[in-house]
């Protein structure tokens, strides 16, 4: 009978720490969203669908949204109590009493943290959770560009593929031409060999090229998570309006919805918040306990309270002496607060001028666009057709027609290399941005 009551005192103590904590512990039940993996990638996929697969597919985006889920999951734990502590002693020899002889002793003990401690620690984890949800946004920005880059320059080097190709059938048609007329003896060797030297330039432009457009593709596949020779879709050029917007409000737009400042000024937050955390510390935590000493029955057990149990409550607190140790615990917070706010002010420095360069370098690519197209392309054309009638009347030289294709050619290289700046510059100023995630 005595050690059934003996075992409901040990079950009583187990259950009050149990309520103890769950009065406390406040849980964190906030989840994120999981992405989901788009089907494998069409033929008719544009750049957005290429954003979207690469957003679900990258490896080194997936590391980087785990380390935010992981990061919210330390909320609950930061708000939690400590584990309670059960003590157990057994006596050598055991202490004769009134009662009866004591042999053993079973103890619960439960510490409780200084008032708000837990509070502002679960507040500390909350805003290291958001930083690194920021770091995953600026991630997000980052990959973003990089299959919009790698994007751009697949499409840029498809055209010149095609432009060179282009030339490179014309220039072969020539070169038959200069044959019959050099065994005609109408036309030099010098031009023959001068039709075939250019020939032989352009074919390894195109070698070049297509091994450059290889590596490429191998990089897109990279960001999108995908083997590095598998196939992929048409180009477009996609169009942006992004422009349209005066360069004081995307600046506005860059001050308030650029991750990477989002970061620092959470990071300060959270540097605030820890300094808060470390002011506490001069505060003791209080630790409660209940400890029963387990009484066997007396020799005579006709007595009063024979085989009781005495049961102690104990109060006991830590005493936080080292004063000099948590001052510069927290002046380290204040001072880390402090470089968050000066990467703020930097960064926000930084990214105004990367605003300008890029729309400077978009305002550049427009203007070789329609130098090229409306201008340079049209009278290189132009003299391309009086060289060839000139040609047919004689009065030309072979040279000349090929160094009139020559610059068309080049022009033509040209005008696709603006029209790919600019996409890229355009994207850079969206990646300043921080356009929200697409997923």
């Amino acid at each position: 009978m005595n050690r059934i009551k003996k075992t409901g005192i040990v079950h009583t103590l187990t259950l009050f720490c149990l309520a103890a904590q769950l009065a406390v512990v406040l849980p964190d039940n906030v989840r994120a969203d999981e992405l989901g993996n788009p089907d494998d990638l069409k033929e008719s996929s544009n750049l957005q669908d290429l954003i979207e697969y690469a957003m679900a597919n990258n490896p080194g985006l997936q590391a980087s949204e785990s380390r935010w889920k992981s990061s919210k999951e330390a909320i609950s734990a930061a708000r939690a109590l400590p584990d309670p502590r059960m003590t157990y002693g057994h006596y050598l020899e055991p202490v004769e009493t009134r009662v009866g002889p004591q042999e053993r002793n079973f103890g619960l003990s439960l510490t409780i943290p200084w008032f708000q401690k837990l509070m502002i620690r679960g507040e500390v984890a909350g805003l290291t959770a958001h930083v690194e949800e920021k770091k995953y946004d600026m991630d997000c920005q980052k990959l973003i560009y990089s299959v919009t880059e790698a994007y751009y320059e697949l499409h840029y080097l498809d055209e010149s593929i095609a432009i060179t190709e282009e030339n490179l059938n014309w220039i072969r048609q020539f070169e038959s031409i200069a044959r019959t007329r050099y065994a005609t003896g109408q036309e030099s060797q010098v031009s023959t060999l001068a039709i075939q030297l250019e020939l032989e330039k352009l074919k390894d432009r195109v070698v070049s090229l297509k091994d450059d457009r290889r590596y490429a593709a191998s990089h897109l596949n990279t960001l999108l998570g995908r083997p590095v020779d598998a196939e992929l879709p048409g180009y477009e050029t996609p169009s942006s309006t992004i422009l349209q917007m005066s360069i004081d409000q995307l600046l506005a737009r860059i001050q308030k919805e650029n991750p990477s400042l989002q970061a620092l000024q959470l990071k300060a937050q959270r540097e605030e918040a820890s300094s808060r955390l470390l002011g506490k510390s001069h505060y003791p935590d209080v630790t409660i306990g209940i400890n029963v000493i387990m009484t066997e029955d007396a020799l005579d057990r006709s007595l009063t309270d024979s085989g009781k149990d005495p049961v102690i409550l104990t109060v006991s607190l830590n005493l936080p002496i080292w004063f000099g140790q948590y001052n510069s615990a927290k002046e380290s917070a204040k001072l880390r607060r402090q470089e968050a706010l000066y990467e703020f002010a930097d960064l926000e420095n930084r990214l105004s001028a990367e605003l300008e360069e890029a729309l400077g370098d978009v305002k550049d690519a427009e203007r070789r666009i329609d130098l090229y197209q409306y201008r340079l392309i049209p009278m290189a054309k132009q003299s391309q057709d009086v060289t060839l009638n000139a040609f047919s009347a004689g009065e030309a030289a072979f040279l000349e027609v090929i160094e009139a294709q020559r610059t068309i050619l080049d022009m033509n290289l040209a005008l696709e290399r603006a029209q790919t700046d600019k996409g890229l510059s355009l994207a850079r100023v969206e990646w300043l941005m921080g356009n929200e995630r697409r997923s």
